[in-house]
């Protein structure tokens, strides 16, 4: 194998240390879990640390176990040689594996069971009945993922059937053709319309290709929900992925933060920290309403539209022509919640969406998420997220000045 090492002086707020012969020297090794945007994330805190970073690509024990550094951060997957390398060195070490449980370090990951969550009632304020979970494999972080899917889906009365592909294809490595008939007929034995919920971007991907070729409509017969984001795969599909926003920027830069604190001296307890995803990305395939009601479908998108310019229920009314007793008959029946919930669900949404990436003011935030005030915002928030604005902030902020 050819092995590619990465070297980057990176010269910020730790330029004197550098002149002064004091700079850390850090490894990244991701082996062939590497993933750019957790790259970036790192190389973002290490720039502003100014360490040297070193990049190591591919896997050469000799090459690993030579290098002289301060510490590491790296995806030590289980009964891959890499990991016993790795901490073969005895260094401060942070963990990005996706499959490990036991590990006795500092282990970074995305807040798998939240995204399930995150998923479920992405498809559930949609009015969706039939779910599935789909995944080429069953390591650790698919386990989680499903395991918050499923459950928050249970909480609210649904089942959801699985198709993984690992269960049908045990024995055997599948061919593509095998794989695109199995999945084809699984389809399209599910009751129509169904959400389907990917392990990733890829996967997902993989099954809106199978849908286009066995004439299966997304989003209007089966939607499609991934996990990433991911820039090159999303918008570019030939049906836009829809996908929650797995932030793996703020992963690698607090794997950083954590490595930083071990090297300066602190005793950091090995434990898990998840990193909270950034919401959800809808595109084409899941933006549609799972609802035979073209009443209650415009009245949801015409809130989806308007509920950052301060409307209320009877702007809703007036805009689908219908009463609002059977207006508020339908919202309770298919989405167990009324016109003003979902208004406040979605205002909800926007707000801690603000918080969390921008340094707004709450009032600035509250007039572009269509509460009338500040304080109307900070009353509707405490009850629904049993928090205050600010604690919220302060505890999930993901903005950097």
């Amino acid at each position: 194998m050819i092995n590619f090492i990465y070297n980057c002086v990176i010269i910020g707020e730790g330029e004197r240390m550098q002149q002064a012969g004091f700079q850390k020297q850090v490894l990244l090794v991701m082996g062939k879990r590497y993933i750019d945007r957790v790259h970036r994330g790192v190389a973002e805190y290490a720039r502003e640390k100014g360490w040297h970073l070193t990049n190591l690509f591919g896997y050469d024990a000799g090459l690993i176990r030579s290098r002289q550094c301060d510490g590491v951060i790296a995806s030590l997957e289980p009964n891959d040689p890499l990991t016993e390398d790795v901490l073969s060195m005895r260094r401060p070490t942070v963990d990005l594996s996706i499959a490990r449980e036991d590990s006795d370090l500092v282990h970074l990951t995305g807040d798998n069971r939240a995204m399930g969550r995150a998923a479920a009632r992405h498809f559930m304020d949609r009015g969706f009945r039939n779910y599935v979970w789909f995944s080429e494999g069953n390591h650790t972080a698919a386990q989680l993922r499903r395991e918050g899917y499923e459950n928050e889906l249970g909480k609210h009365g649904f089942a959801c059937q699985s198709l993984v592909v690992t269960d049908r294809f045990s024995a055997e490595k599948p061919t593509w053709a095998s794989l695109n008939q199995w999945l084809v007929e699984n389809l399209r034995e599910m009751p129509e319309p169904c959400a389907v919920y990917a392990y990733n971007d890829v996967q997902a991907a993989d099954l809106l290709s199978v849908c286009a070729a066995g004439g299966i409509r997304v989003p209007d017969e089966v939607a499609v929900l991934g996990t990433d984001n991911h820039p090159l795969i999303c918008p570019t599909a030939a049906i836009p992925l829809s996908s929650i926003n797995h932030d793996l920027e703020a992963l690698g830069r607090r794997a950083a933060e954590e490595l930083d604190r071990m090297m300066t001296g602190v005793l950091v307890e090995a434990r898990v920290i998840e990193v909270p995803h950034r919401g959800i990305t809808i595109r084409q395939s899941s933006d549609v309403y799972a609802i035979n009601d073209p009443h209650l479908v415009r009245a949801l998108r015409f809130i989806q539209t308007h509920y950052s310019l301060n409307i209320g229920v009877r702007d809703v009314v007036a805009a689908v022509e219908i009463s609002r007793r059977p207006l508020e008959r339908r919202f309770q029946q298919h989405l167990q919640r009324s016109i003003h919930g979902q208004l406040n669900h979605l205002r909800l949404g926007s707000v801690c969406r603000l918080l969390r990436e921008t340094s707004s003011s709450i009032a600035v935030i509250a007039a572009a998420s269509g509460f009338s005030t500040p304080e109307y915002l900070h009353r509707v928030f405490l009850k629904h997220m049993q928090t205050t604005p600010r604690r919220y902030r302060l505890e999930h902020a993901e903005y950097h000045d």
